[in-house]
């Protein structure tokens, strides 16, 4: 799911807001899905994916909170903008 641009800046803001991280340390990438990558461990990242329901997605996630790669099922994006926030 590419997100719209006003959604990539609530994710801006987020990551901003945090006072430990700065956006220069993510990259934001875009294919079919937009995924925000750790730029010091890969494997750490947050995706954006479309699962063609309106007005919905998923996303997935590491580290979970139970588990290395984690996902959500149907949510709205600004759900996601809590997952991403707190998660």
């Amino acid at each position: 799911m590419i997100l719209l641009q006003s959604q990539k800046n609530s994710l801006f803001e987020i990551i901003e807001n945090n006072n430990f991280f700065s956006h220069k340390q993510f990259d934001l990438i875009e294919n079919d899905l937009t995924r925000i990558e750790y730029k010091a461990n890969r494997r750490f990242y947050f995706a954006f994916l479309n699962n063609n329901y309106v007005n919905s997605l998923v996303a997935n996630y590491s580290p979970g909170n139970v588990q290395i790669i984690d996902a959500t099922s149907d949510i709205s994006f600004d759900d996601g903008l809590f997952i991403s926030a707190t998660g």
